[in-house]
């Protein structure tokens, strides 16, 4: 008996490891049945194509049509308006003036006899600013105007630096009074740097050579042989330099009003006028 109990085999020791082991090989058994199960459907199922969002195709179409479209008649109406639209004030123009005076110059003429025949014909209510516009004279209906160089060239002995930093737009006018008229001039620099060092330079004579084309100063007329000295003050918050004579009088004022522009006159309402159509020119363009 005890040799058969020997030789009988022992049943078989569960363990958690074992159990663990055996449940989860029955699982992937499982999960590989089912997914060859489904590839087997699916291989014997129809193969149907869904087309999603079709719809979409023509709308895109008909949105991108329509952008095109408006962005068409907008460039259309734009280019209208831009040939339709009266003109504004140009950095030509420099400022707004109420009047424009030709004044044509024979060779050989000066510059001051032209601008006091000119004079002779302003008919314009006090207060207004009046640019003259200086021509060849000739015989030819076109105009030819006078360059820039040719005007600073008739204030004497103006720096030649100076005048080489000039850009070719200016305006030189009158501001008309009830008794007399104020002249003006507006020059447009390339260099602030120069333009100040010329101006300050040109102190020495400034006011003898301006005298010839400023000559309608009340001052100046008084005065033609007075000494004159410089002096700071602020008007209009700009920095000006004024050039009073022996009376203590001023009869020259002049600014470098912004980094390219030098404004010259005679009187201090005029300068105060001058920067205020300046600033509002800047606006309008």
């Amino acid at each position: 008996m005890e040799d058969e109990k020997k030789k009988s085999p022992l049943p078989p020791i569960h363990t958690y490891s074992s159990d663990l082991a055996d449940t989860l090989k029955g699982k992937e058994l499982s999960m590989l049945d089912i997914a060859v199960s489904q590839n087997q459907k699916k291989q014997s199922e129809p193969i149907i194509e869904v087309k999603k969002n079709i719809w979409l195709l023509p709308i895109s179409l008909i949105l991108l049509f329509g952008c095109v479209l408006a962005a068409l008649i907008i460039f259309g109406i734009q280019r209208r308006l831009s040939q339709t639209a009266p003109p504004s004030i140009t950095k030509a123009d420099i400022i707004a003036t109420e009047g424009k005076l030709i004044i044509p110059i024979a060779p050989g003429q000066y510059l001051e006899e032209a601008i006091n025949d000119g004079t002779i014909l302003l008919n314009t209510a006090p207060g207004s600013l009046v640019r003259f516009s200086f021509i060849l004279a000739t015989t030819t209906a076109v105009q030819i105007p006078i360059p820039v160089e040719s005007i600073a060239g008739a204030f004497g002995s103006i720096p030649s630096y100076f005048v080489r930093a000039l850009q070719p737009d200016y305006v030189l006018g009158y501001h008309t009074g009830t008794e007399f008229n104020e002249p003006f001039i507006i020059f447009k620099t390339s260099s602030y740097e120069t333009a100040f060092s010329g101006m300050i330079a040109w102190e020495k004579t400034m006011v003898e050579d301006v005298q010839p084309l400023f000559v309608s100063s009340v001052h100046f007329a008084e005065n033609p042989t007075s000494t004159y000295t410089f002096s700071d003050a602020i008007i209009r918050n700009k920095d000006v330099r004024i050039a009073k004579n022996a009376a203590g009088q001023p009869v020259l004022y002049y600014a470098l009003t912004d980094k390219e522009t030098i404004v010259m006159t005679t009187n201090e309402e005029t300068f105060a006028e001058i920067i205020g159509r300046l600033a509002t020119s800047q606006f309008v363009q």
